[in-house]
């Protein structure tokens, strides 16, 4: 602008319409300073009214937090003297023994069943291996199964006295049957255990209930989800502040858009 003005002759600085112009601009540039004070004050009010809302809200979450503190500890001790009531109870006693008495019968039947099926794999292995023996046993010679008559069935009788095969069958036929029978034996042995598992469960239940442990839970989640709600209102509130402190920044540095236009 003085470089524009130095290149002006003096006479048409002095008119009247240049003057005009001149006057007309600097009011411009004061409305837009007035503006631009005005804008100023209104950012730091509100960065004042932030900061105050700020520290209430730290107020805030302090005092849920001591909420939340102490549904953990009425929690803590209502649970804790659940579990001495059911240690001084006999018949609870007696059901949680039972349950693991129980639950170790039944991974016993298990372990065994297991040992049945490994001992099927193995051990018949040779009798799967021997002709005769194979040839007898699926046609079910020595069984109600077996289907054969005349020179048939007189040749397998002479087969199955030179492999031996009635001892060999007997002996084949438990070790397929045995890991059925432990099976079924297992299975029974866990549905014993699991009920009374859910008998001593009920009996932890019934006690949790009668002390109100199930309110306390609840409170204590919903004082939980309160604290979280007030941290998310401080997260949205730092924002908003950060904002207008990078606005003040803006205004100080003579970066914002009033000044730029001044």
């Amino acid at each position: 602008c003085l470089s524009v003005l130095a290149k002006m002759p003096l006479r048409e600085i002095e008119g009247a319409s240049v003057a005009a112009q001149l006057g007309a601009t600097g009011e411009t540039v004061r409305s837009l300073l007035a503006q631009r004070e005005a804008a100023n004050a209104d950012n730091e009010a509100a960065i004042a009214q932030a900061e105050q809302r700020r520290a209430e809200l730290d107020r805030e979450r302090a005092a849920q937090h001591d909420v939340v503190d102490a549904a953990e500890r009425a929690l803590d001790e209502t649970r804790s003297a659940v579990q001495q009531a059911l240690a001084a109870d006999e018949r609870y006693q007696a059901a949680l023994a039972a349950a693991e008495a129980s639950d170790r019968v039944a991974d016993l039947a298990e372990e065994k069943a297991k040992a049945a099926h490994t001992d099927r794999a193995e051990k018949g292995k040779p009798f799967e291996a021997d002709p005769l023996f194979s040839y007898l046993w699926t046609r079910g010679f020595g069984t109600p199964a077996y289907v054969g008559g005349g020179l048939s069935r007189a040749l397998d009788r002479w087969v199955a006295r030179v492999a031996n095969f009635e001892p060999a069958r007997r002996d084949y036929w438990l070790l397929t049957e045995l890991p059925a029978r432990f099976d079924e034996h297992a299975k029974r042995m866990r549905l014993k255990a699991d009920d009374d598992l859910a008998a001593v469960l009920a009996l932890e239940r019934a006690a949790a209930e009668s002390a109100q442990v199930p309110q306390r839970e609840e409170a204590l989640e919903k004082a939980a989800a309160d604290l979280a709600a007030v941290d998310e209102k401080i997260e949205e509130h730092e924002a908003a502040l950060d904002a207008l402190v990078e606005k003040r920044a803006a205004f100080a540095a003579g970066d914002d858009e009033l000044s730029r236009r001044a």
